[in-house]
């Protein structure tokens, strides 16, 4: 019996939309939100989460909140997980099983590391937030734990944004 899930796998696709077409499309939607909506939905389904579990999705800010160019596609999908989430909060608090969702901005990754963009693009783009710097994947993890803990036993549907303030310019 588990008592947590993370929902955590996501690929990004930068395309223009024009470009988009049914492969990348599917591509980037069986990762993003089919595979993790069939994989709670089994869970759930053979009663492998215990009463009080949790179900924890990652996203993005990128689902509504912002927009970029090329992101059409990942923007998508990850606006159905969103999507997704809120709608198995619903259905699954009568089961006792809490779902909920983090957003995170831009994450200090060695993705960044790829020689796509220069390291003083990365500086720029820092600016932007009112915190400075791109949040770290531990900062996620702790996100994650609280709404996977007892320590948020009250808390369904919801969406914690961790954008460094973003959002608020």
């Amino acid at each position: 019996m588990l008592d947590g899930l993370v929902n955590c796998a996501g690929i990004l696709k930068t395309l223009p939309f024009q470009f988009t077409n049914a492969d990348s499309l599917t591509e980037v939607m069986n990762v993003n939100i089919i595979a993790p909506t069939l994989l709670s939905a089994q869970l759930v389904k053979k009663k492998k989460l215990a009463k009080n579990s949790s179900i924890v999705f990652i996203s993005s800010i990128s689902r509504n909140a912002c927009v970029a160019a090329g992101n059409t596609i990942y923007s998508a999908s990850k606006a159905a997980v969103n999507g997704l989430m809120k709608n198995m909060a619903l259905d699954l608090a009568s089961k006792g099983i809490r779902v909920n969702c983090v957003n995170p901005a831009m994450v200090e990754t060695h993705i960044l590391d790829a020689d796509t963009i220069s390291t003083k693009q990365i500086e720029e783009e820092k600016k932007r937030y009112p915190l400075k710097r791109y949040v770290q994947p531990v900062e996620i993890a702790y996100a994650v734990i609280y709404l996977l803990s007892d320590a948020s036993q009250w808390i369904t549907g919801i969406n914690i944004i961790m954008d460094g303030g973003y959002t608020l310019i």
